[in-house]
C-alpha cells in the first residue's frame, strides 16, 4: 500500500498532495448484508507509518511509495468494539484502510490524497 499522488506529479502546483505519512488499517468481522457494522461484534485498527512517501529510489524502487507491509494481528489493539481474540474466532469479513486527520498533521485543505492497496494476504 502507499500513495498513488505525490505533489511532483503536478510541477508548480504546490503541496497539492501525498501528504499522507499513517495509513490507518481496520479489520471487521461484519456479518450483515450491508457490511454497516450491524452484524459486527469487534473492529479492531492499528496506524502503519508508510516506508517512504512519494517517488524515492533509494528507500523503496516502486512508484509513489507503494510497499508490502506485514502487520501481525497482535498489532491491532485498538478496538472500539470486541477484541482482537474476536476477530480470531469468527474470522474477519472487511479490511478498510484510511487516511485520518489525527495521524497525518501535514494534510493540507483540498489536497488530493489517494491510496493504493494492493493484495491483502493472511497466514497463520
Amino acid at each position: 500500500m502507499g500513495n498513488i499522488y505525490t505533489k511532483g506529479d503536478i510541477g508548480g502546483a504546490g503541496d497539492i498532495g501525498g501528504n499522507a505519512t499513517v495509513f490507518t488499517v481496520v479489520l471487521d468481522n461484519d456479518t450483515s448484508l450491508a457490511q454497516d457494522g450491524s452484524g459486527s461484534t469487534a473492529t479492531c485498527s492499528v496506524n502503519q507509518p508508510l516506508l517512504s512517501v512519494g517517488r524515492n529510489a533509494a528507500l523503496n524502487p516502486l512508484p509513489l511509495g507503494v510497499a508490502n507491509y506485514v502487520i501481525p494481528l497482535s498489532s491491532f489493539t485498538n478496538c472500539s468494539k470486541g477484541h482482537v481474540t474476536d476477530l480470531q474466532s469468527t474470522g474477519i469479513t472487511s479490511v478498510a484502510v484510511k487516511i485520518t486527520g489525527d495521524q497525518n498533521m501535514n494534510l493540507v485543505a483540498n489536497e488530493f490524497d489517494t491510496i493504493a492497496v494492493g493484495y491483502v494476504g493472511f497466514t497463520l
